[in-house]
């Protein structure tokens, strides 16, 4: 069982709710929280929560995730090469009732095979956030020909090539999600799933994205190592700096001192 929840601050605030959204005039989030209400979520003019937590509990299918999980790996999937596990996922996320569009600027850019591609699934919930939920398509090499096994509990590849787990395992937990959701009938806003491309060379995927597709208010990259609902909220990074010095020549029998060492001012 997976518990997933939204909440809207770092502290649960119980204070009446003063303005109607949500159709919860003057309630208390507490009774809303106790169940004495039918559940609401109720947001400030900002689309923000205020003060309601709720709980949504999951049950996975364990077989289907790691069925899917085996045949996702063993598909190549290089930097620029995803065409193929793209078409699949395309398939999927249609059949779970999205709407699919591929970006295709992102593959004209990268020269890619495929472009990153952008599902949205309409809520249940109105006035909802809109929540993103993002993994990548491509592996690093060598990632062809993955013969994974389970090995005490863990999934590993024979040693020859990487397993592929990166990110085909956030992959798969987003395709579970969605399928839960419609499965059990459980309430959600919108949902927007964006597969990138080329995540493993500096993110060019993403950074090539059409942003005029998105339109979440929060979203989550699943992209990590750790147990569930852990969440990272920052990384390392760098800037690069290109500088052109320039020096001054002089005679340097003569009048050295008139001359500016480029290298030395660097």
């Amino acid at each position: 069982m997976a518990r997933k929840w939204l909440e809207g601050a770092a502290e649960l605030r119980r204070e009446t709710v003063t303005k109607p959204f949500a159709k919860t005039p003057g309630k208390r989030a507490d009774e809303l929280i106790s169940g004495s209400l039918t559940p609401q979520t109720v947001f400030t003019e900002g689309n923000h929560f205020i003060n309601i937590r709720r709980y949504i509990t999951l049950t996975i299918n364990k077989q289907r995730v790691l069925d899917e999980f085996f045949e996702l790996i063993q598909i190549p999937c290089p930097s620029l090469g995803e065409r193929e596990v793209a078409d699949l996922l395309k398939k999927r996320l249609e059949e779970l009732g999205g709407k699919v569009t591929e970006d295709m600027q992102s593959a004209k850019a990268l020269n890619g095979t495929a472009g990153n591609i952008v599902a949205d699934f309409k809520g249940t919930v109105a006035g909802a956030p809109r929540i993103l939920l993002n993994a990548h398509m491509d592996c690093v090499n060598p990632c062809a020909g993955i013969k994974p096994r389970i090995e005490d509990g863990v999934i590993k590849s024979d040693g020859t090539t990487i397993l592929g787990g990166d990110d085909k395992g956030g992959v798969v937990a987003i395709l579970e999600t969605l399928r839960c959701l419609k499965e059990q009938n459980l309430p959600h806003g919108d949902i927007q799933v964006v597969f990138s491309v080329s995540e493993e060379q500096g993110c060019a995927g993403a950074k090539n994205l059409d942003t005029s597709l998105l339109h979440s208010d929060i979203g989550y990259a699943l992209d990590s190592s750790g147990r569930p609902g852990k969440i990272i909220f920052a990384a390392p990074g760098q800037n690069k700096i290109f500088a052109k010095v320039h020096g001054k020549t002089a005679h340097g029998g003569v009048a050295p001192e008139k001359g500016i060492n480029a290298i030395k001012k660097a």
